[in-house]
């Protein structure tokens, strides 16, 4: 006998158990050297159709496979006496649905309506906006910039006390050159007083001169001892001198 290349498989039914069978379905000419058959199971594959909405039904099937071109039915007959030459029908259960109607099918349902969906929150929506990581990298960046500016005001703070002690010295400095000035114009005063009384009275006009001295001394120490005086101070030594140089003793005791 040839050997055959192609085989015939039929998918059968039989509606009763006396061994007859109905062909429902074949597939002809297949290769051998494939072994393989990926079948799309649709409605061909079931006896009956079934009316919308009705149950499920589960179909005993058989599948036969026989050499391309044979008469199926040839071979069916010889099984009972066990003359067949090709291996007898293989059941599998098949289940049939049926379509159901009575539900809408997607494409009828209408679209959802906006106001129907769940309002966003806040939280929600910002935290669906921003991920972990921006988060964590915008309070590195806030804290960056509050050190910076706690920075800024502490330089000028501190420019700003620079800039006051400066002129505070500057101040006491200018203080100071005025100060010297009075003293010098004092003395200077002082002196040709001094000199012309001393040829008018030699004796009386000495003490005098020496308690002035004394006082200049005292005031010179004063201010020696203090290297910062106020503009306050200097104006009431200078004063002080003032006055002193206007009414000196030595001239009450020449008058008497």
């Amino acid at each position: 006998m040839e050997i055959q290349s192609q085989v015939d498989l039929y998918l059968l039914y039989s509606p009763n158990t006396t061994g007859d069978y109905t062909s429902v379905k074949t597939w002809s000419n297949l290769e051998k050297s494939i072994g393989v058959l990926v079948p799309l199971v649709d409605d061909s594959w079931y006896p009956e159709t079934l009316q919308d909405n009705s149950p499920n039904v589960s179909w005993t099937m058989y599948f036969y496979l026989v050499g391309a071109g044979y008469d199926i039915q040839t071979d069916l007959a010889k099984i009972p006496s066990g003359q067949n030459q090709f291996p007898p029908p293989q059941s599998f259960t098949l289940i049939q649905n049926a379509r159901n109607t009575s539900q809408s099918t997607p494409d009828d349902r209408r679209p959802t309506e906006p106001n129907a969906t769940h309002p966003e929150t806040p939280n929600e929506k910002s935290s669906s906006q921003l991920p972990s990581w921006a988060i964590a990298l915008i309070c590195v960046f806030s804290v960056l910039f509050l050190a910076a500016l706690m920075a800024i005001v502490w330089a000028v703070k501190r420019y700003r006390e620079k800039k006051r002690d400066g002129f505070v010295a500057t101040a006491t400095a200018h203080d100071e050159k005025l100060l010297v000035p009075d003293h010098i114009a004092l003395t200077t005063a002082a002196a040709p007083t001094g000199t012309s009384s001393n040829h008018s009275t030699p004796t009386l006009l000495q003490p005098n001169l020496n308690r002035a001295d004394e006082k200049l001394g005292v005031l010179n120490e004063a201010n020696h001892s203090s290297s910062i005086l106020s503009s306050t101070d200097a104006l009431l030594i200078a004063d002080t001198f003032r006055q002193f140089m206007r009414k000196p003793e030595w001239n009450e005791d020449h008058e008497k």
